[in-house]
């Protein structure tokens, strides 16, 4: 028996020398020959370059968030304080009595939708049903729709069947005779 592992204990010790003088290690050649040190480091390193990115993609995301936020705020400030809110959301205003800054305004409130349109599209921030209805209700008031049809020419296809699309599950309906008559009616109160 101690002949047995005599044999093998100098059997491993030759190996050993051999791989030493060759200058082989063990673990690093032998037994995981394609999963070097460097290698691994590189995985690790490759890893937290990913995880940073992420990181740094998401507040990217969180950032455009708040600045959309803060300029449909700033929009909506402004006709509250200008009081635009009454002509542009009249369903009975007369699109022929448009007012150039009536215009400017629901040009700014597209060009905000097309900003929204746009980060929904590039997977930024995903526009749900509801803000996608709540665009097509203010683009279906009539000095929102007249101003709308003058300029979606310049725009391109997809955001100009976008907005049709919005205009189409819109709650507010354009030709609605009753909504005409509460509109006056409220109007009529005002006085």
């Amino acid at each position: 028996m101690n002949d047995a592992f005599g044999q093998i204990y100098d059997v491993v010790k030759h190996l050993v020398n051999y791989l030493h003088q060759h200058n082989i290690s063990i673990i690093k050649d032998i037994v995981v020959p394609s999963i070097a040190l460097d290698k691994i480091v590189a995985i690790v390193g490759l890893y937290y370059v990913i995880k940073t990115f992420r990181f740094s993609n998401n507040l990217s995301k969180l950032n455009f968030i708040s600045q959309l936020t803060q300029n449909h705020r700033e929009i909506w400030s402004r006709i509250v304080e200008k009081e635009l809110n009454e002509r542009i959301t009249d369903i009975s205003a007369d699109p022929k009595t448009l007012t150039k800054t009536e215009k400017r305004y629901i040009l700014y409130v597209i060009l905000h939708i097309k900003t929204s349109y746009q980060a929904h599209i590039l997977k930024v921030k995903r526009l749900s049903q509801e803000e996608i209805k709540d665009m097509g209700n203010f683009l279906n008031y009539p000095l929102a729709s007249q101003t709308w049809n003058e300029v979606k020419y310049w725009h391109e296809k997809k955001f100009v069947k976008f907005i049709e699309d919005a205009q189409c599950k819109a709650k507010l309906n354009k030709t609605s005779k009753k909504r005409i008559l509460f509109s006056k009616f409220a109007r009529f109160l005002k006085k």
